[in-house]
């Protein structure tokens, strides 16, 4: 793996997604509104209603344009909400993939580490979800030529090393 970070690209179907979720947030926002000006009672449930509309404009706006991943030789910088986490690949026993949330197969790495736990990388709205994947893959199996690839992701990527690409 070269020394340039492989970065995420967003493509149109993120976009999409991030922009349907914060439509139907507004709407959300929208009927909550009408509630209140209505005089729906009780008057907490509108505004409740319209806290969750919110929520789903930032959570839309964050999925779809906001969020990043940026794989360096050393770690993986994920960008969620406006902040970078960083998380260094040393140390990293075993990986493996899961499904996301929603059941489409979605690309979710899971990096197991004995010091510090497992954390997770959501690939699934990046264009380019294989060559971040491999990329990690391959950082990781320069730490650790020891490193256990689990049957999922074996099957998905093939056995180590692993390349860009």
């Amino acid at each position: 793996m070269s020394a340039e970070p492989v970065r995420s690209k967003s493509g149109l179907a993120t976009k999409a997604a991030g922009s349907g979720l914060m439509l139907m947030g507004l709407l959300v926002v929208v009927l909550a509104v009408s509630g209140l000006l209505g005089g729906y009672e009780p008057r907490w449930a509108p505004l409740l209603l319209g806290l969750t509309g919110l929520f789903a404009v930032a959570l839309g706006f964050d999925e779809g344009f906001r969020a990043e991943v940026e794989v360096s030789p050393d770690a993986v910088r994920l960008k969620k909400w406006g902040q970078w986490e960083t998380y260094g690949l040393e140390g990293i026993e075993a990986v493996d993939l899961r499904r996301d949330w929603l059941g489409l197969g979605g690309l979710i790495l899971v990096l197991a580490s004995r010091e510090r736990g497992d954390f997770q990388v959501n690939l699934r709205q990046y264009s380019n979800r294989s060559e971040l994947a491999r990329a990690i893959l391959g950082a990781i199996y320069a730490h650790n030529p020891e490193v256990r690839v689990l049957p999922r992701a074996e099957r998905r990527f093939g056995r180590p090393p692993f390349g860009v690409g």
